[in-house]
């Protein structure tokens, strides 16, 4: 996975993630459509599970140090990968769900701002 596939308000791009999951009750595509969001806030870089169009009610997933992924893109690489394995894994273990990754698509526009 390269470092476009995942939301950066630098770069304004984010995966969809999809859930599908096998249950009675069926459930609108707004519903299940999710996506990851990486920010960076203050010295940290975060990762976000956040509904598809606000940040309102998002979950923090996993944080890093800045200065550790500044000089080191592998390791940014490598974060955002395991944020989208470890998502993946536990949608998927839940009530039979299939995970299903989107194209990437631009972010909301009031999202595109340099560090929060």
């Amino acid at each position: 996975m390269g470092a476009e596939e995942v939301e950066n308000t630098q770069t304004g791009k984010m995966p969809v993630l999809r859930v599908i999951c096998d249950m009675e009750k069926e459930m609108s595509e707004n519903e299940m459509a999710m996506r990851l969001v990486m920010r960076q806030e203050g010295e940290f870089w975060n990762a976000y599970l956040a509904k598809i169009d606000t940040m309102d009610d998002s979950i923090l997933l996993g944080s890093i140090r800045m200065s550790a992924v500044d000089h080191m893109p592998e390791l940014r690489t490598t974060f955002m990968g395991l944020m989208r394995e470890m998502l993946s894994e536990f949608l998927g273990s839940m009530a039979d769900c299939e995970v299903e990754w989107d194209e990437v698509k631009p972010a909301p526009e009031h999202e595109r701002t340099g560090n929060a």
